[in-house]
């Protein structure tokens, strides 16, 4: 069977001010769902791994580690449930490409995948023949890959074996050298992998990162769990590599009764502030002006509000604000509203490397830029390649002229989230 862990919180408590039981607010504490599962895991595996001898590698997703000394020809054999599921998938996705002529995005892909997971669950029907399933379990392994299943848990489990070999050991006990570069490399690549999957990270996301990357070897169960705590506390104080954190200070000062045991204020979120390593930084600080410098190919001001069918003094009385309220503003005669097109010539005439249109979700930004590609593909400035987070996106810039889209892994959108655009290319 699959060893998996369920860490299970109850959605109650009771208020300290009136004693009442409520729900609390699940966001407070859902982006720690990570570190509680990274934590849980380490405790457990390093539970194993003293009582039994069990030794662990690390996953190729990296996502982790599993027994070492169990073949992936033999987890693949025992797969069967995600093998199933790829295949329903698989033939419900090239059933709705049929149907709507064109690939499901992945928020479709991902909701015909929990379908396949409903349709190929299979109903659970009084109590377990366990002596039943062990004989398949064996008959099958056998019949496969020739393993008798007897032989696969004393193959991996020592439980009379020396932990030598599991620790950096000396002949006085631990190698207190060995170890320090032990936790000092997990640490550098927790923080490298935070830093990669995320631009800003918390507390939280580094826990996570360090139970991906942090060796069992062995080591008491409870301090195993502490030490990554302790980890991330370190980094966060860049004693591995320098580490930012990016909030802002208190506005003002906070009274002692607004703020709780860790010295923060009460309305602050728990976990709430965010970091980044230095070199994140100090590439976004080269990146902006490299960004922002002048010089890239850009249209005039009268052609591209020709090229909008817009009168150039409306646009530019709307960049500076004096414009009526969106809905109000007359349509341009490419179709944009007024404060569009003035956002649109604002891109096209710049002449900064690259642009940023910032305004909320629904607004029309994907609209916007499909009609800045038309138009710069119109004035013949050069190709443009247009880079999209959702199929949604991808089908209106595509239905916009552009003939080159790509579509990038999802990424979460906040309602105020600013569409960033690369400079199109120039000629030659």
């Amino acid at each position: 069977m699959q060893l998996h862990v369920h860490s299970q919180i109850a959605h109650v408590a009771r208020t300290s001010t009136d004693g009442k039981w409520r729900a609390p607010d699940s966001l407070g504490y859902n982006e720690h769902v990570g570190a509680v599962g990274a934590i849980t895991a380490q405790h457990l595996e390093e539970a194993i791994t003293a009582r039994f001898g069990l030794q662990w590698t690390a996953r190729d997703d990296g996502h982790g580690y599993e027994i070492k000394g169990i073949s992936g020809q033999m987890m693949r054999l025992f797969s069967s449930r995600r093998e199933s599921i790829t295949a329903d998938l698989r033939g419900r996705a090239a059933r709705f490409e049929q149907q709507y002529g064109r690939a499901p995005s992945q928020r479709e892909l991902a909701q015909l995948a929990q379908a396949s997971n409903f349709a190929t669950r299979k109903n659970k029907e009084g109590a377990l023949d366990v002596a039943q399933l062990h004989a398949g379990w064996a008959d099958k392994l056998s019949r496969t890959l020739g393993v008798p299943l007897a032989s696969v848990a004393p193959s991996v489990w020592h439980a009379d074996a020396s932990r030598a070999g599991t620790r950096p050991y000396t002949a006085h006990g631990p190698d207190p050298v060995s170890e320090v570069l032990l936790l000092s490399r997990a640490a550098q690549r927790a923080v490298a992998s935070a830093q990669q999957e995320k631009s800003t990270w918390t507390r939280a996301d580094l826990v996570k990162y360090l139970g991906r990357v942090l060796p069992r070897t062995g080591r008491a169960p409870a301090q195993a769990a502490a030490l990554l705590e302790d980890l991330a506390d370190r980094a966060l104080c860049s004693e591995f590599e320098t580490v930012l954190c990016l909030e802002a200070p208190e506005p003002a000062e906070v009274p002692r009764s607004l703020l709780r045991a860790d010295g923060r204020s009460v309305y602050r979120r728990h976990g709430g502030p965010r970091y980044a390593t230095g070199a994140q930084l100090s590439m976004e600080d080269r990146m902006v002006p490299q960004a922002s410098a002048p010089g890239a190919p850009r249209m005039t001001r009268a052609a591209a509000a020709q090229a909008l069918g817009a009168d150039l003094a409306h646009l530019e009385r709307a960049l500076n604000g004096e414009a009526g309220a969106a809905r109000d503003t007359p349509r341009t005669g490419c179709g944009l509203r007024e404060d569009q097109a003035a956002a649109a010539l604002s891109v096209l005439t710049d002449g900064r490397r690259a642009s940023v249109i910032n305004a909320p979700a629904g607004s029309g930004k994907t609209r916007v830029l499909a009609e800045i590609a038309k138009t710069w593909n119109a004035a013949g400035l050069g190709p443009v390649i247009g880079i999209t987070a959702s199929q949604s996106a991808r089908n209106t810039l595509a239905g916009g002229g552009i003939d080159r889209v790509l579509q990038q892994r999802p990424v979460p959108r906040s309602p105020a989230r600013p569409a960033r655009r690369a400079r199109p290319h120039a000629p030659g």
